[in-house]
């Protein structure tokens, strides 16, 4: 069982709003349209 919020390899993501480069907000599905994604989730630690 997977907790709320928890996305699996192979599932669909979610449609949420992110910051691209310059700050700004885009969704992911006006990126996503007809090509592939991959996101990358990195922490700073500094």
């Amino acid at each position: 069982m997977r907790g709320k919020g928890i996305v699996a390899a192979g599932d669909s993501a979610p449609d949420a709003m992110l910051e691209n480069g310059k700050g700004q907000p885009v969704r992911l599905s006006e990126i996503w349209q007809g090509t592939r994604l991959v996101l990358v989730f990195m922490r700073h630690l500094g």
